[in-house]
């Protein structure tokens, strides 16, 4: 049997072994950057339009912002971040806003706490003509 044999089993190589670790580690580090360092300080806009069946009447819109999963700590969202959210939110010019919990933490990873006296401050500055509504979230109820 010749190298060239197709039928001949392929062993892992030493060099093989060092790039698949590389290629793991490297793809841990990227994880844990986006996870870390990228994805926690990006804030999205999504824009969905809903049309409605049934009783609603032809031709009025609503247009209604929602945040979500606040989950104020520091260094990630801080009381100046939140701030700086609801300001980004009254700007959208919706009718109303509705808050959908997790506004605490509840996390190990966070590296000091936002107290709740902040957050709500921040968040008191949502202005809307339908109003504000709140609820709370699972962190929140964790939280106490």
């Amino acid at each position: 049997m010749n190298s060239s044999d197709p039928s001949r089993r392929r062993l892992l190589t030493r060099r093989g072994l060092v790039r698949g670790v590389g290629a793991l580690a490297a793809s841990g580090f990227a994880g844990a950057a986006w996870g870390f360092g990228i994805e926690p300080m990006s804030l999205g806009i999504v824009h969905h339009r809903i049309d409605p069946i049934g009783p609603w009447p032809k031709g009025l819109r609503l247009r209604i912002a929602c945040l979500a999963d606040i989950h104020a700590s520091e260094p990630y969202m801080s009381a100046d971040r939140i701030r700086a959210i609801a300001e980004r939110t009254n700007a959208l010019g919706a009718d109303l806003i509705v808050l959908l919990g997790d506004y605490e933490a509840g996390s190990r990873i966070a590296s000091g706490k936002v107290p709740s006296a902040a957050w709500a401050g921040a968040l008191s500055g949502l202005r809307e003509p339908l109003g504000v509504y709140a609820i709370l979230g699972n962190h929140d109820w964790w939280e106490d």
